[in-house]
């Protein structure tokens, strides 16, 4: 067995994120967006097959350790091997997964205040989104993906959609 691990980042590219040694807390804010990241790959790729992780490392560095998120897989297992690279690349923005962003940061990499969101909170809202455009008749195949990925990975906030969803008029 070839243990193979590709650094992921610890969200979209293009999106802004826990600054190490900059934003206030980076280490727990890192920690939940490498959550959330990891759900956001998941609603656009499925979950990862037998012999794939999508698992949260620390890192340490001159400035202050540094949390991202790793694909570990097997090298000798082709299924292993297409999806890591599928999801190699990551994504450009959360809106790409049908998510919005679990910390909201000002110019200078500090979190705006009463801007975080918990991961499940995160995961849940992706999928009430998603099958409100459904109910909707404004589905496209994203959302139908995202919705049966996600239900798949964390079913408890499948149902808590639902349960929130009931609520809705």
């Amino acid at each position: 067995m070839t243990m193979i691990t590709i650094g992921l980042g610890t969200t979209p590219c293009d999106e802004a994120c826990a600054q190490t040694g900059v934003t206030a807390n980076w280490i727990y804010l890192q920690h939940l967006e490498c959550e959330v990241y990891r759900a956001a790959l998941i609603a656009v790729h499925g979950p990862p097959p037998a012999g794939v992780t999508l698992a949260i490392r620390a890192h340490r560095h001159d400035f202050g350790s540094y949390t991202e998120l790793e694909a570990r897989f097997d090298g000798n297992d082709a299924v292993a091997c297409d999806f890591s690279a599928a999801i190699e690349d990551g994504l450009s923005h959360w809106i790409d997964a049908g998510f919005t962003a679990p910390v909201d940061y000002d110019d200078g990499g500090r979190e705006r205040p009463d801007t975080r969101r918990m991961a499940l909170d995160c995961v849940v809202g992706a999928l009430v989104s998603a099958r409100r455009l459904v109910a909707g008749g404004f589905a496209t195949e994203r959302e139908t993906r995202t919705i049966a990925h996600l239900t798949a990975a964390y079913p408890t906030c499948a149902v808590m959609a639902d349960e929130l969803l009931a609520t809705i008029v």
